[in-house]
Protein backbone atom coordinates (compact mmCIF):
# COMPACT_ATOMS: atom_id res chain seq x y z
CA UNK A 1 0.00 0.00 0.00
CA UNK A 2 1.38 3.38 -1.02
CA UNK A 3 1.48 6.02 1.71
CA UNK A 4 0.81 9.64 0.94
CA UNK A 5 1.83 12.71 2.87
CA UNK A 6 0.64 16.28 2.86
CA UNK A 7 3.32 18.94 3.33
CA UNK A 8 2.09 21.19 6.12
CA UNK A 9 4.94 23.53 7.09
CA UNK A 10 8.22 24.92 5.80
CA UNK A 11 10.74 24.72 8.64
CA UNK A 12 13.82 26.01 6.80
CA UNK A 13 13.77 28.17 3.68
CA UNK A 14 16.88 29.33 1.80
CA UNK A 15 16.20 30.22 -1.84
CA UNK A 16 13.86 27.21 -1.77
CA UNK A 17 12.15 25.08 0.92
CA UNK A 18 15.01 23.02 2.38
CA UNK A 19 13.25 21.29 5.28
CA UNK A 20 9.55 20.53 5.33
CA UNK A 21 7.14 18.93 7.75
CA UNK A 22 4.81 16.34 6.29
CA UNK A 23 1.95 14.33 7.80
CA UNK A 24 0.50 11.10 6.41
CA UNK A 25 -3.06 9.74 6.52
CA UNK A 26 -2.64 8.38 10.08
CA UNK A 27 -1.04 11.57 11.44
CA UNK A 28 2.57 10.33 11.45
CA UNK A 29 5.03 13.21 11.10
CA UNK A 30 7.89 13.23 8.59
CA UNK A 31 10.88 15.55 8.32
CA UNK A 32 11.55 16.04 4.63
CA UNK A 33 15.02 17.28 3.63
CA UNK A 34 15.83 18.63 0.17
CA UNK A 35 18.58 16.38 -1.28
CA UNK A 36 18.39 16.78 -5.07
CA UNK A 37 17.16 19.43 -7.50
CA UNK A 38 16.53 19.19 -11.23
CA UNK A 39 14.37 20.88 -13.84
CA UNK A 40 11.48 18.44 -13.44
CA UNK A 41 11.23 18.01 -9.66
CA UNK A 42 12.93 18.42 -6.28
CA UNK A 43 13.64 15.28 -4.28
CA UNK A 44 13.17 15.22 -0.49
CA UNK A 45 14.41 12.53 1.89
CA UNK A 46 11.72 11.83 4.49
CA UNK A 47 12.20 10.34 7.97
CA UNK A 48 9.21 9.48 10.20
CA UNK A 49 9.48 11.08 13.66
CA UNK A 50 7.39 10.74 16.78
CA UNK A 51 5.87 13.85 18.31
CA UNK A 52 8.37 13.61 21.17
CA UNK A 53 11.40 13.43 18.86
CA UNK A 54 10.06 16.15 16.60
CA UNK A 55 9.66 18.47 19.58
CA UNK A 56 13.21 17.69 20.72
CA UNK A 57 14.45 18.63 17.26
CA UNK A 58 12.46 21.86 17.29
CA UNK A 59 13.89 22.62 20.76
CA UNK A 60 17.43 22.24 19.40
CA UNK A 61 18.28 19.06 21.37
CA UNK A 62 18.77 16.73 18.39
CA UNK A 63 20.75 17.65 15.31
CA UNK A 64 19.29 17.09 11.86
CA UNK A 65 21.89 14.50 10.88
CA UNK A 66 20.84 12.32 13.81
CA UNK A 67 17.25 12.21 12.49
CA UNK A 68 18.43 10.40 9.34
CA UNK A 69 21.42 8.46 10.66
CA UNK A 70 19.54 7.04 13.65
CA UNK A 71 15.84 6.91 12.74
CA UNK A 72 13.38 5.73 15.37
CA UNK A 73 12.19 3.03 12.99
CA UNK A 74 14.21 1.53 10.17
CA UNK A 75 12.24 3.39 7.53
CA UNK A 76 13.23 6.16 5.16
CA UNK A 77 11.29 7.49 2.18
CA UNK A 78 11.64 10.04 -0.55
CA UNK A 79 9.17 12.22 -2.40
CA UNK A 80 9.54 14.02 -5.71
CA UNK A 81 8.10 17.46 -5.30
CA UNK A 82 6.07 18.60 -8.31
CA UNK A 83 2.95 20.72 -8.58
CA UNK A 84 -0.07 18.65 -7.61
CA UNK A 85 -3.74 19.42 -7.52
CA UNK A 86 -4.43 18.17 -3.98
CA UNK A 87 -1.06 18.76 -2.27
CA UNK A 88 -0.51 15.05 -1.53
CA UNK A 89 2.74 13.25 -2.42
CA UNK A 90 3.39 9.50 -2.56
CA UNK A 91 6.08 8.22 -0.17
CA UNK A 92 8.60 6.01 -1.97
CA UNK A 93 10.57 3.58 0.25
CA UNK A 94 14.30 4.29 0.43
CA UNK A 95 16.89 1.74 1.60
CA UNK A 96 18.91 3.28 4.44
CA UNK A 97 21.99 1.32 3.31
CA UNK A 98 21.95 3.43 0.14
CA UNK A 99 22.17 6.68 2.10
CA UNK A 100 25.25 8.63 1.04
CA UNK A 101 27.13 11.51 2.65
CA UNK A 102 25.96 13.73 -0.19
CA UNK A 103 22.39 13.40 1.07
CA UNK A 104 23.16 13.66 4.78
CA UNK A 105 23.09 17.00 6.60
CA UNK A 106 26.31 18.36 8.07
CA UNK A 107 27.03 17.28 11.69
CA UNK A 108 26.03 19.78 14.37
CA UNK A 109 23.14 21.45 12.58
CA UNK A 110 20.56 22.25 15.25
CA UNK A 111 17.22 23.80 14.42
CA UNK A 112 16.54 27.35 15.53
CA UNK A 113 12.96 28.40 15.11
CA UNK A 114 12.30 31.65 13.32
CA UNK A 115 11.01 34.41 15.53
CA UNK A 116 7.61 35.92 14.83
CA UNK A 117 8.97 39.46 14.86
CA UNK A 118 5.76 41.23 13.94
CA UNK A 119 3.68 40.12 16.95
CA UNK A 120 6.21 40.98 19.64
CA UNK A 121 7.09 44.32 18.03
CA UNK A 122 3.38 45.14 17.82
CA UNK A 123 2.93 44.26 21.51
CA UNK A 124 5.85 46.50 22.52
CA UNK A 125 4.46 49.47 20.63
CA UNK A 126 0.87 48.89 21.73
CA UNK A 127 1.79 48.61 25.44
CA UNK A 128 4.72 51.07 25.25
CA UNK A 129 6.82 48.67 27.34
CA UNK A 130 9.59 46.13 26.92
CA UNK A 131 8.10 42.76 25.92
CA UNK A 132 9.66 39.33 26.57
CA UNK A 133 8.41 36.04 25.13
CA UNK A 134 9.76 33.26 27.37
CA UNK A 135 9.30 29.79 25.83
CA UNK A 136 9.60 26.42 27.57
CA UNK A 137 9.63 22.93 26.07
CA UNK A 138 9.34 20.41 28.95
CA UNK A 139 9.08 16.64 28.42
CA UNK A 140 5.45 16.56 29.55
CA UNK A 141 4.49 19.03 26.80
CA UNK A 142 5.95 16.90 23.99
CA UNK A 143 2.98 14.55 23.91
CA UNK A 144 0.20 16.92 25.00
CA UNK A 145 -0.12 20.54 26.09
CA UNK A 146 0.73 20.51 29.79
CA UNK A 147 3.57 21.57 32.10
CA UNK A 148 4.54 20.89 35.70
CA UNK A 149 3.51 23.84 37.88
CA UNK A 150 6.75 23.45 39.84
CA UNK A 151 8.87 23.63 36.69
CA UNK A 152 6.98 26.63 35.36
CA UNK A 153 7.23 28.59 38.63
CA UNK A 154 10.88 27.65 39.13
CA UNK A 155 11.91 28.67 35.60
CA UNK A 156 10.10 32.02 35.85
CA UNK A 157 11.59 32.71 39.30
CA UNK A 158 15.14 32.02 38.13
CA UNK A 159 14.64 34.06 34.95
CA UNK A 160 13.39 37.01 37.01
CA UNK A 161 16.40 36.71 39.33
CA UNK A 162 18.66 36.65 36.28
CA UNK A 163 17.18 39.95 35.16
CA UNK A 164 17.76 41.42 38.61
CA UNK A 165 21.44 40.52 38.75
CA UNK A 166 21.96 41.41 35.09
CA UNK A 167 20.51 44.87 35.76
CA UNK A 168 22.68 45.38 38.85
CA UNK A 169 25.75 44.30 36.87
CA UNK A 170 24.87 46.79 34.12
CA UNK A 171 25.10 49.58 36.71
CA UNK A 172 28.59 48.62 37.90
CA UNK A 173 30.30 51.37 35.91
CA UNK A 174 27.87 54.25 36.56
CA UNK A 175 28.42 56.98 39.14
CA UNK A 176 27.49 56.23 42.77
CA UNK A 177 24.60 58.69 42.96
CA UNK A 178 23.15 57.47 39.66
CA UNK A 179 23.46 53.84 40.78
CA UNK A 180 21.58 54.54 44.02
CA UNK A 181 18.84 56.29 42.03
CA UNK A 182 18.45 53.52 39.41
CA UNK A 183 18.92 50.41 41.57
CA UNK A 184 15.19 49.96 42.10
CA UNK A 185 13.36 46.68 41.51
CA UNK A 186 10.75 48.42 39.37
CA UNK A 187 13.47 48.80 36.74
CA UNK A 188 14.05 45.07 36.32
CA UNK A 189 10.85 43.31 37.46
CA UNK A 190 8.32 41.96 34.95
CA UNK A 191 4.63 41.10 34.73
CA UNK A 192 3.01 38.17 32.90
CA UNK A 193 0.08 39.27 30.77
CA UNK A 194 -0.56 36.46 28.23
CA UNK A 195 0.32 33.00 26.91
CA UNK A 196 0.61 31.90 23.29
CA UNK A 197 -2.21 29.43 22.50
CA UNK A 198 -1.16 25.78 22.40
CA UNK A 199 2.36 26.36 23.75
CA UNK A 200 4.23 27.44 26.83
CA UNK A 201 5.36 30.78 25.54
CA UNK A 202 4.79 33.29 28.32
CA UNK A 203 4.30 36.94 27.36
CA UNK A 204 5.92 39.27 29.89
CA UNK A 205 6.16 43.04 30.05
CA UNK A 206 8.29 45.52 31.97
CA UNK A 207 6.67 47.19 34.96
CA UNK A 208 7.71 50.59 33.65
CA UNK A 209 6.64 52.23 30.41
CA UNK A 210 9.07 53.48 27.79
CA UNK A 211 10.28 57.06 27.78
CA UNK A 212 9.65 59.49 24.93
CA UNK A 213 12.23 57.85 22.64
CA UNK A 214 11.03 54.28 23.40
CA UNK A 215 13.77 53.32 25.86
CA UNK A 216 12.91 51.04 28.79
CA UNK A 217 15.36 50.64 31.66
CA UNK A 218 15.00 46.83 31.79
CA UNK A 219 16.67 46.67 28.36
CA UNK A 220 20.01 47.10 30.17
CA UNK A 221 19.38 43.82 32.00
CA UNK A 222 18.28 42.03 28.82
CA UNK A 223 21.33 43.23 26.88
CA UNK A 224 23.57 42.01 29.69
CA UNK A 225 21.76 38.65 29.69
CA UNK A 226 22.24 38.42 25.91
CA UNK A 227 26.00 38.69 26.49
CA UNK A 228 25.94 35.50 28.57
CA UNK A 229 23.52 33.49 26.44
CA UNK A 230 25.35 34.37 23.21
CA UNK A 231 27.89 31.63 23.92
CA UNK A 232 26.60 28.06 23.74
CA UNK A 233 29.90 26.30 24.51
CA UNK A 234 33.23 26.80 26.22
CA UNK A 235 35.56 29.21 24.39
CA UNK A 236 38.08 31.97 25.01
CA UNK A 237 35.43 34.57 24.15
CA UNK A 238 32.92 32.98 26.53
CA UNK A 239 35.50 32.93 29.32
CA UNK A 240 36.12 36.69 28.89
CA UNK A 241 32.39 37.45 29.12
CA UNK A 242 31.91 35.23 32.18
CA UNK A 243 34.87 36.91 33.91
CA UNK A 244 33.36 40.32 33.25
CA UNK A 245 30.04 39.19 34.75
CA UNK A 246 31.33 36.89 37.48
CA UNK A 247 29.59 36.53 40.80
CA UNK A 248 25.83 36.54 41.40
CA UNK A 249 24.96 36.89 37.70
CA UNK A 250 27.05 33.91 36.59
CA UNK A 251 25.81 31.93 39.61
CA UNK A 252 22.19 32.56 38.67
CA UNK A 253 22.85 31.73 35.03
CA UNK A 254 24.49 28.47 36.13
CA UNK A 255 21.37 27.71 38.19
CA UNK A 256 19.21 28.20 35.09
CA UNK A 257 21.48 25.82 33.16
CA UNK A 258 21.11 23.30 35.98
CA UNK A 259 17.31 23.46 35.74
CA UNK A 260 17.44 23.02 31.95
CA UNK A 261 19.49 19.86 32.52
CA UNK A 262 17.62 18.44 35.53
CA UNK A 263 14.13 19.14 34.17
CA UNK A 264 15.08 18.42 30.53
CA UNK A 265 13.72 21.90 29.86
CA UNK A 266 15.18 23.56 26.75
CA UNK A 267 14.05 27.16 26.56
CA UNK A 268 14.28 30.33 24.54
CA UNK A 269 13.45 33.97 24.98
CA UNK A 270 12.75 36.86 22.63
CA UNK A 271 12.57 40.50 23.66
CA UNK A 272 12.15 43.96 22.25
CA UNK A 273 11.29 47.53 23.23
CA UNK A 274 9.31 50.26 21.45
CA UNK A 275 12.58 51.82 20.25
CA UNK A 276 13.85 48.57 18.65
CA UNK A 277 13.34 47.76 14.99
CA UNK A 278 13.76 44.00 15.46
CA UNK A 279 13.70 41.70 18.52
CA UNK A 280 16.65 39.83 20.04
CA UNK A 281 16.37 36.06 20.38
CA UNK A 282 18.26 33.36 22.29
CA UNK A 283 17.73 29.60 22.51
CA UNK A 284 19.37 27.23 25.02
CA UNK A 285 19.21 23.48 24.40
CA UNK A 286 19.87 20.82 27.01
CA UNK A 287 23.08 19.74 25.22
CA UNK A 288 24.60 23.22 25.27
CA UNK A 289 23.45 23.68 28.88
CA UNK A 290 25.37 20.54 29.93
CA UNK A 291 28.62 21.78 28.38
CA UNK A 292 28.37 25.27 29.90
CA UNK A 293 27.25 23.98 33.31
CA UNK A 294 30.24 21.63 33.51
CA UNK A 295 32.55 24.45 32.48
CA UNK A 296 31.22 26.89 35.08
CA UNK A 297 31.31 24.29 37.86
CA UNK A 298 35.05 23.87 37.27
CA UNK A 299 35.71 27.61 37.51
CA UNK A 300 34.85 28.54 41.08
CA UNK A 301 36.40 32.01 40.70
CA UNK A 302 33.64 32.90 38.22
CA UNK A 303 30.98 32.29 40.86
CA UNK A 304 32.49 34.51 43.57
CA UNK A 305 31.02 37.99 43.98
CA UNK A 306 33.52 40.53 45.28
CA UNK A 307 32.15 43.47 47.26
CA UNK A 308 34.20 46.51 48.29
CA UNK A 309 33.11 48.56 51.30
CA UNK A 310 34.65 51.88 52.28
CA UNK A 311 33.76 53.46 55.62
CA UNK A 312 34.32 53.47 59.36
CA UNK A 313 34.09 50.45 61.62
CA UNK A 314 31.38 50.75 64.27
CA UNK A 315 31.76 47.28 65.79
CA UNK A 316 34.52 44.66 65.85
CA UNK A 317 34.77 41.32 67.69
CA UNK A 318 38.34 40.09 67.51
CA UNK A 319 37.52 36.80 69.28
CA UNK A 320 34.37 35.93 67.35
CA UNK A 321 35.91 37.44 64.21
CA UNK A 322 32.80 39.52 63.47
CA UNK A 323 32.67 43.09 62.23
CA UNK A 324 30.29 45.88 61.18
CA UNK A 325 31.16 48.73 58.84
CA UNK A 326 29.16 51.83 57.90
CA UNK A 327 29.46 52.19 54.12
CA UNK A 328 30.07 55.67 52.74
CA UNK A 329 28.32 54.70 49.51
CA UNK A 330 24.82 54.32 50.95
CA UNK A 331 25.28 55.11 54.68
CA UNK A 332 24.15 51.57 55.58
CA UNK A 333 25.62 49.13 58.09
CA UNK A 334 27.13 45.90 56.73
CA UNK A 335 28.13 43.05 59.02
CA UNK A 336 30.13 39.94 58.34
CA UNK A 337 32.80 37.52 59.40
CA UNK A 338 36.42 36.77 58.58
CA UNK A 339 36.89 34.21 55.82
CA UNK A 340 39.97 32.47 57.21
CA UNK A 341 41.99 32.27 60.43
CA UNK A 342 45.07 33.98 59.00
CA UNK A 343 43.28 37.34 58.81
CA UNK A 344 43.32 39.12 62.19
CA UNK A 345 40.98 41.95 63.21
CA UNK A 346 43.16 43.11 66.14
CA UNK A 347 44.37 46.68 65.77
CA UNK A 348 41.29 47.93 63.90
CA UNK A 349 40.20 51.38 65.13
CA UNK A 350 36.48 52.05 65.42
CA UNK A 351 34.51 55.22 64.61
CA UNK A 352 37.40 57.39 63.37
CA UNK A 353 39.64 55.57 60.89
CA UNK A 354 38.32 54.85 57.36
CA UNK A 355 38.89 51.34 55.96
CA UNK A 356 38.59 49.52 52.68
CA UNK A 357 37.09 46.08 53.23
CA UNK A 358 37.33 43.49 50.42
CA UNK A 359 34.68 40.80 50.91
CA UNK A 360 33.14 37.81 49.22
CA UNK A 361 29.36 38.08 49.16
CA UNK A 362 27.34 34.85 49.23
CA UNK A 363 23.58 34.73 48.73
CA UNK A 364 21.40 31.88 49.95
CA UNK A 365 17.68 31.70 49.24
CA UNK A 366 15.47 30.65 52.15
CA UNK A 367 13.46 27.56 51.17
CA UNK A 368 10.10 28.63 52.65
CA UNK A 369 10.13 32.43 52.51
CA UNK A 370 12.15 32.63 49.27
CA UNK A 371 13.94 35.62 50.82
CA UNK A 372 17.64 36.10 50.26
CA UNK A 373 20.18 35.76 53.05
CA UNK A 374 23.45 37.57 52.32
CA UNK A 375 26.72 36.62 54.02
CA UNK A 376 29.86 38.77 53.81
CA UNK A 377 33.24 37.13 54.36
CA UNK A 378 36.19 39.47 54.74
CA UNK A 379 39.22 38.48 52.65
CA UNK A 380 41.44 41.58 53.18
CA UNK A 381 41.35 45.15 54.50
CA UNK A 382 43.45 48.31 54.51
CA UNK A 383 43.32 51.78 55.97
CA UNK A 384 41.84 54.14 53.43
Amino acid sequence: MIKNIKLTETLIYYDAPELLLGIDEVDVRYLCLLVECNDESDRYLCAPVSKKRYNRFIAGDIDLRNIYKEPEVDELYYIDFIETTDGNFPLNPFESKNLTEAWLPEPGFFFEKEVDESSIVEEAREKNRAIIHFSLNPPEAREETKISAEHLIDALTIFQSLLKYAYKKSLSSVARKTKILLDNKINYETEVFAFSPGSFTIHMQSKTEADLVGHVEISKALQKLDELTHYQNESTEAMAVFKENKGHLVNQYNLLLERIIDYDLPLSYTWTTPESTSPAHRQISRNSAIELHNFLNKREELRIETKELIGTICKVDTIGKKWTIISEEDDKKYSGEVKNDTLKLSGITTDIQRYLFICEECIEEQVISKKEKKTLRLTSFNKF
